[in-house]
């Protein structure tokens, strides 16, 4: 099972009501790489940051949420995908 770390050179922040990551910029082109999550996206976010696998971040959702555990496991993976290839999370494999 995966599970997930955040990426030390990416910062994420909550600013008035937005939930943001921001790359820590070596140049002024890193700016453009600012990331607005929504409400879902934060929220698996940061259970991965916790170390939780992905099916217990769609468990998570599901208690949280007003979804089914089908579409939970589809956002779950369609998000941490994203996340993975932006470069706000790692994948690190279970032992």
């Amino acid at each position: 099972m995966t599970h997930y770390v955040a990426h030390p050179d990416m910062v994420a922040r909550r600013i008035r009501g937005e939930s943001i990551l921001v790359p820590i910029a070596r140049t002024m082109d890193g700016l453009d790489n600012i990331i607005t999550l929504n409400e879902t996206a934060e929220f698996i976010r940061q259970r991965a940051a916790e170390g939780l696998d992905e099916a217990a971040i769609a468990e998570a959702l599901v208690a949280d949420f007003d979804i089914t555990p089908d579409e939970a496991r589809t956002d779950v993976a369609a998000v941490l995908g994203e996340l993975v290839a932006i470069g706000a999370l790692q994948p690190r494999e279970s032992r």
